[in-house]
C-alpha cells in the first residue's frame, strides 16, 4: 500500500534564504535562516489503483481525496424469528468504514447509513421483511495510522429500523478528520451482543433467506 500522509502527493517548494545583519540580530555563534514552502492539493487515490484500507475491514474502493475507501458487509447468518442476532467477523478481521480526507480545506464531513426493507434471495419468491426489523451499530473505535488523532472525527451508534431513513454514524467538524480515519464497530473478539452490530428478526416474519442494501454516503461539511 502507498504510504499515506495528511501532505500525500504534495509537491513542495522548499526555499532556503539566509538573511543578512540588515533583518536579524545575530552573534558570532548564532545566526537565523528560513525554510519557506507551499502546500499544494493531494491528488488522492487514482481511479484504477485502489489502495488497501489501514484495517481489514474490506477491499479498498475509493478514488480521489474525500472517499469512503472501504466498509464492510455485514453477515449474520441463521437468526430465529423473533430474536437478536450479531453479525459474523471472519478471523482477524474487523467491521468497520474507512474515510480519506486530503482536501486539504478542513471544511469537515459527515457520513450518514441508511438501509433499505429485507427481501428474499430465492428466486421467484416475493416474501419481504418490511417491518419490525432493527439493525443496530455500535459506536465506532476510531483509529489512524496517518491521521491527527488530537482532531479525530467522532463516530456514533445508529439504530435503523426504517427503511430509507439516514442515520448520522461519524462525523468531523471544522478543521477535524483531516486525513485518513478508520471507525472499527466490532472485531473477531467482540463477544458481547450489546457492544456487536446486530439485527432484530420479528417473530412474525416468515422463513427464508433475505438481503437487504446499505447505503452510506460521504457528504461534506460537519452536522449541523
Amino acid at each position: 500500500m502507498k504510504k499515506t500522509t495528511i501532505l500525500m502527493g504534495l509537491t513542495l517548494t522548499a526555499t532556503l534564504l539566509v538573511t543578512g545583519h540588515d533583518t536579524y540580530a545575530e552573534t558570532p555563534t548564532e545566526k537565523t535562516t528560513m525554510a519557506e514552502i507551499e502546500v499544494l492539493k493531494s491528488g488522492g487515490i487514482e481511479p484504477g489503483k485502489p489502495e488497501e484500507p489501514e484495517e481489514p475491514i474490506g477491499p479498498g474502493i475509493g478514488t480521489g481525496d474525500f472517499t469512503i475507501n472501504a466498509v464492510s458487509d455485514f453477515k449474520f447468518g441463521q437468526i430465529k424469528m423473533g430474536q437478536t442476532g450479531k453479525a459474523q467477523v471472519e478471523a482477524d478481521k474487523k467491521l468497520g468504514i474507512e474515510v480519506i480526507d486530503e482536501r486539504g480545506t478542513g471544511s469537515g464531513w459527515n457520513v450518514q447509513v441508511s438501509m433499505t426493507n429485507f427481501s428474499s434471495t430465492i428466486n421467484g419468491n416475493q416474501d419481504t421483511i418490511v417491518k419490525g426489523w432493527g439493525l443496530f451499530i455500535p459506536k465506532g473505535e476510531v483509529s489512524s495510522k496517518q491521521g491527527d488523532m488530537q482532531n479525530p472525527p467522532t463516530s456514533r451508534s445508529v439504530v435503523i429500523n426504517s427503511a430509507s431513513v439516514n442515520e448520522t454514524i461519524l462525523t468531523a467538524d471544522k478543521d477535524k478528520g483531516m486525513g485518513r480515519y478508520t471507525s472499527i464497530f466490532m472485531d473477531d473478539k467482540t463477544t458481547d451482543l450489546d457492544k456487536s452490530i446486530r439485527l432484530v428478526i420479528p417473530s412474525y416474519a416468515k422463513v427464508g433467506q433475505y438481503k437487504a442494501e446499505l447505503t452510506w454516503s460521504l457528504i461534506n461539511g460537519p452536522v449541523k
